[in-house]
């Protein structure tokens, strides 16, 4: 009995010791909401929304697009001949035939009008623009041929001509018909002279004149063309050493240059004026004529 209420004492005494006044009541966290206990969202995904109406579409597909009716074939390269090396296209010394006209050269091999290498007088190799222009239908007929190149012509003036003399040039060139030719080393040319006829001027006259000479053109090298000015006796008239400081002459229908000319220095010989038509003069003149030789030709009266 006594070993009994000594124990209840002892219990008694241990529920009345003080507690620490800085000791922290415990307090139990309230039981949360299962959503709010595990947030399982990934912050990440909140950066790739994206609105309904954005593009997606890659923008450099873009530049993809084309026109449906867009050609995409790549140009042809056009070719360069010169009058030489096109007279070689005549379907002789090259199987090819190719035409020229108005500085475009044509190919005719498979054309049947040209299957001869002739159509209508004029030949294939060369350039017929003169031909062409005085048919327009025939000029229409260039949409259905193939361009394969460019002429490329070197032009003189009658006075650029002249200097191919063999003397102030060591070439020696005429002009037929519009066309230059060399004729250096030409045995029928070697002294500059054929026939009357001197090199490095226009002996148009003495060809038309000689089937069997036109024909010999053919074995001539072509260097260029003939860019004749022509002068209207209004405008000759203005060459008289005042209005204009030249001095020109017509004789024939040649238009010659007279500047610096002692006969001419004056502005008149025998008479005869410059800035004129003088023909009437020269021609009663026989030792007149003969000096136009060595006069420079610069153009053509107009008719």
């Amino acid at each position: 009995m006594k070993k009994i209420l000594t124990l209840a004492l002892l219990l008694f005494l241990v529920g009345c010791q003080p507690k620490d006044i800085n000791e922290e009541p415990v307090t139990e966290d309230p039981v949360m909401d299962q959503d709010e206990m595990e947030d399982t969202s990934n912050p990440d995904d909140m950066d790739d929304e994206k609105p309904m109406d954005e593009d997606t579409s890659n923008p450099d597909d873009k530049d993809d697009d084309k026109p449906m009716d867009e050609d995409t074939t790549e140009p042809v390269e056009m070719m360069e001949f010169d009058l030489e090396t096109l007279s070689m296209y005549n379907g002789v010394d090259m199987d090819k035939m190719y035409i020229a006209v108005k500085g475009i050269v044509y190919d005719v091999t498979d054309d049947d009008a040209w299957s001869t290498g002739e159509h209508n007088g004029y030949m294939v190799g060369k350039d017929i623009t003169d031909g062409f222009m005085l048919s327009p239908h025939s000029e229409a007929l260039l949409t259905d041929m193939v361009k394969i190149g460019t002429l490329v012509v070197d032009e003189f003036s009658l006075e650029e001509l002249s200097m191919y003399n063999g003397v102030d040039m060591d070439t020696m060139y005429i002009a037929v018909d519009g066309i230059v030719y060399d004729v250096t080393g030409v045995a029928g040319w070697a002294s500059g002279e054929h026939q009357g006829y001197m090199v490095g001027n226009d002996v148009t006259e003495g060809f038309i004149m000689s089937p069997h000479a036109m024909a010999t053109l053919d074995d001539l090298t072509i260097v260029g063309v003939l860019i004749v000015e022509e002068f209207s006796l209004e405008e000759l008239s203005m060459h008289n050493g005042v209005d204009m400081d030249t001095m020109y002459i017509a004789v024939d229908g040649i238009v010659y240059d007279v500047t610096g000319v002692a006969g001419w220095a004056s502005g008149e010989h025998q008479g005869y004026m410059v800035g004129n038509d003088v023909t009437e003069g020269f021609i009663m003149s026989p030792h007149a004529m003969a000096t136009l030789d060595d006069l420079t030709i610069v153009g053509i009266l107009k008719e």
